[in-house]
């Protein structure tokens, strides 16, 4: 799966927002609404990937080296995705989270390995660009 930061067209984040207010909460589209009119473009950046046949949005930016959220919508699907530290790991030893949970459309757990492997990848990526962000790292 490639995967590179990128920023959303309108008609993707009026899509977004949908599928939030469609299997989640309206606070959360007021926030990720918020987020995408008044970060940079150099922010959304760093909260964006575009992968293969979708996109993916990180939820709160500054906890994904320590757990975080992460939103995907690829394929007509939308996903959420959970990350925690990995056992045994420390916040600042490296980028040690690993996807703990993912849902489908609001409600299905999702075990397929693939998939689950595809959404380790998007979180690793989060991580990193966390992490290169803090040092100063343009990547």
């Amino acid at each position: 799966m490639k995967i590179k930061s990128d920023v959303l067209t309108e008609s993707e984040k009026n899509l977004f927002i949908e599928k939030i207010l469609t299997h989640y909460h309206e606070r959360d589209a007021k926030r990720f609404i918020e987020e995408f009119e008044q970060s940079s473009e150099e922010r959304l950046r760093l909260i964006i990937a575009r992968i293969d046949d979708g996109f993916a949005v990180l939820d709160h930016y500054g906890s994904i080296m320590t757990h975080g959220r992460f939103y995907v919508l690829k394929n007509n699907d939308f996903y959420r995705i959970g990350s925690d530290l990995i056992k045994g790991s420390k916040t600042h030893e490296r980028a040690g989270t690993r996807v703990t949970s993912i849902q489908v459309n609001g409600f299905e757990k999702v075990t397929d390995e693939n998939i689950r492997s595809n959404f380790e990848a998007i979180n690793q990526f989060f991580a990193l660009q966390a992490w290169n962000d803090a040092l100063g790292i343009k990547s």
